[in-house]
C-alpha cells in the first residue's frame, strides 16, 4: 500500500536513524540526560486513580524505567496489611520512547488484578501505596483511595481527578482536570498547590455532561474543573514540579497529590521571535515537529483534511484557474499546495525555513508543477515583479509580528501582475476561540513568551495593511476560528 507523504517522510526519517545505530543511540542519549540529569530511575502510577469506583477488583496499572543496569523492584500495599510484590509482565516501548531510553527492555510495565475479597468481604474503600526500591534508592506512589461500588450510592460527595498523571512528562503547560460533585447540600470548593505553595483556587468552569450523564445528575452547573499552569509562571529554571490538588466538602479535605511533572525542553523556545529563520528552522529539525508546527498534529489523515479544507477556501476566494501562476508565502510542508498546485498552471512555495522546504519537497514530490524557494529575508525579494497571478498567505500572520506582517503584504503587492488576487488570513481576535487564545497568552510572562506565539488580528487591521499597500475590493470574511481578507491589484491605465 503506497504511504502517504506524511507517512512516507516519517518513513524516511525512521531510515536514517535505524541505518545509523550509532546516530540513533545520541540522539536518544542527549535528550535523556538533558531532561533526565542525575536520575536513576521513573516510575509511574496509571491505574487505579484517585476514588476510582471498581466493582470485583482493583487494577493496579503501571510502568518502570532504569536507566542503569540495577533492577528495579516493587510491591504493592494495601491498607498496610495486604501485600502484592510487583510482576512485570508487558512491555512498554511508549514508556522508553517518552524517556529517550534506546534499549526498550529498561522500560517495562506492570498490571495486576486484586480481588476485594483479598482485602475483606466487607470492606468498601481501600488505600493503594505502591513502593519501588532501585539499590538504595525508594520512591513511594500513593496512597490512592480506592472505593467499592456496592458502596457508592451511600456516598455523599465524588470525584476525580484525570489529569496531571502520575510521573508526567510534558513539553507545553500543565494541565490540571478532573470533575467533583456533591450530593447533599455541603458547598464544595478546592484549591491547587505547587510545590507546596498555594497557587489558586480550583474552578468548576467545564459542564462535563459525561459525568452528569454517568451518574444521572440533576443539574445545570459545571461539575468539572480545567486549569493549565505556565511553566512561566514558575520561573525559568524550574524543569520539575509537584503538583496537589485539595478538594474541601463541607468541613471534611480530601488531598489528590502530590504528582510530579517534568517538563520537556521546547528547542523553539531558544530563539527570538524576530529571528524567523533560526525559529523555524528549530521548529522543522524532524519531519513530525515540522508537521505539528504548522498543523497543529502529525497525524496523516488530519494533516490531509485540513490541507483540503484550506485549499478549498483559498482556490474560491482567489478564483484560481488551471493557467494560474500562484505562490504560497510561508508553505511549510506544502499541507495547503499539495492540494493546489494540481489545480493551477504553476504553484510555487516559499518559506523563510530551508528545512520546512526539505520536509516539503519530500511531501511534494510527484507534482510536476511545483516549485520551491527559500526566502533569506522576511520578504519575496527572490520573487520578480509582476509574475504571478495569485499569492496567499494562510495561518503564518499569527507567528509575524505587526510591522512583518505589513512587509509581506506590499511584497504580495509587489510580485502580482495588474488584476492579480492576493489572501491572507489569520486566528480572529474578535472570534471566540482567538480571543481565548489572547487571553491566555495574557498571563504569560513576556520576557518568557514563546517566539512562535500566536498572535490573532482583527479584520480591520487585515484590511488596513492591504489598502495602505495598493489593494482595491478588499473583502473580509469573519468567523469563530479565523479572519480571511482578500483583495485585487488594480488593473493599469
Amino acid at each position: 500500500m503506497e504511504r502517504t507523504p506524511v507517512i512516507r517522510l516519517k518513513h524516511v526519517m525512521d531510515q536514517v536513524l535505524r541505518a545509523s545505530p550509532a546516530l540513533s543511540r545520541e540522539v536518544s542519549e542527549r535528550r535523556r540526560k538533558r531532561l533526565f540529569t542525575g536520575q536513576r530511575f521513573r516510575v509511574g502510577l496509571e491505574r487505579p486513580s484517585a476514588f476510582e469506583v471498581t466493582d470485583d477488583t482493583i487494577t493496579v496499572r503501571g510502568w518502570v524505567v532504569s536507566f542503569d543496569d540495577v533492577p528495579v523492584r516493587g510491591r504493592i500495599i494495601i491498607d498496610e496489611h495486604v501485600v502484592e510484590p510487583i510482576v512485570v509482565n508487558r512491555s512498554r516501548i511508549d514508556v522508553a520512547q517518552s524517556y529517550s531510553i534506546d534499549d526498550e527492555s529498561r522500560a517495562v510495565g506492570f498490571e495486576q488484578q486484586i480481588s476485594w475479597d483479598r482485602i475483606g468481604p466487607r470492606a468498601t474503600q481501600a488505600q493503594i501505596r505502591v513502593e519501588f526500591q532501585h539499590g538504595s534508592d525508594m520512591h513511594v506512589l500513593g496512597p490512592v483511595q480506592v472505593e467499592r461500588a456496592t458502596a457508592v450510592a451511600e456516598q455523599r460527595l465524588h470525584c476525580r481527578i484525570e489529569r496531571p498523571a502520575n510521573d508526567e512528562v510534558v513539553a507545553g503547560p500543565i494541565e490540571i482536570r478532573g470533575w467533583a460533585f456533591s450530593r447533599d447540600e455541603q458547598p464544595l470548593s478546592g484549591q491547587i498547590y505547587v510545590d507546596g505553595s498555594l497557587w489558586g483556587p480550583l474552578t468548576f468552569n467545564d459542564d462535563r455532561p459525561d459525568v452528569v450523564c454517568v451518574h444521572g445528575l440533576e443539574t445545570t452547573q459545571p461539575c468539572g474543573f480545567r486549569q493549565i499552569v505556565q511553566w512561566a509562571e514558575l520561573g525559568t529554571e524550574r524543569d520539575s514540579v509537584t503538583i496537589r490538588v485539595d478538594l474541601c466538602h463541607g468541613r471534611e479535605l480530601l488531598s489528590f497529590g502530590p504528582y510530579q511533572v517534568s517538563r520537556a525542553e521546547a528547542p523553539i523556545l531558544k530563539h527570538q521571535r524576530g529571528v524567523y529563520k533560526a525559529v523555524w528552522n528549530g521548529a522543522a529539525s524532524d519531519v513530525v515537529s515540522a508537521c505539528a508546527s504548522v498543523a497543529g498534529t502529525s497525524d496523516a489523515v488530519e494533516l490531509e483534511e485540513s490541507g483540503i479544507r484550506t485549499a478549498a477556501t483559498i482556490r474560491d476566494a482567489l478564483e484560481i484557474d488551471t493557467d494560474d501562476e500562484v505562490l504560497e508565502i510561508g508553505c511549510g510542508i506544502g499541507r495547503v499546495g499539495r492540494f493546489l498546485a494540481p489545480q493551477c498552471g504553476r504553484w510555487i512555495g516559499s518559506d523563510i525555513s530551508g528545512n520546512m522546504l526539505s520536509h516539503a519537497a519530500e511531501y511534494l514530490r510527484g507534482i510536476p508543477n511545483v516549485q520551491l524557494i527559500e526566502l533569506s529575508t522576511c520578504s519575496l525579494r527572490e520573487v520578480a515583479d509582476r509574475s504571478v497571478d495569485k499569492v496567499y498567505c494562510s495561518t503564518v500572520f499569527m507567528h509575524l509580528d505587526e510591522w512583518d506582517r505589513y512587509r509581506y503584504v506590499m511584497e504580495a503587492f509587489r510580485v502580482l501582475r495588474p488584476g492579480g488576487k492576493f489572501y491572507v488570513d489569520n486566528l480572529n481576535l474578535d472570534g471566540e476561540v482567538g480571543w481565548a487564545l489572547f487571553e491566555e497568552n495574557v498571563s504569560i510572562d513576556p520576557a518568557h513568551r514563546a517566539p512562535a506565539i500566536s498572535k490573532p488580528s482583527t479584520e480591520e487591521e487585515l484590511k488596513t495593511y492591504l489598502k495602505r499597500a495598493g489593494f482595491e475590493k478588499v473583502t473580509g470574511r469573519p468567523g469563530p476560528h479565523f479572519v480571511a481578507v482578500f483583495g485585487k491589484k488594480p488593473l493599469e491605465r
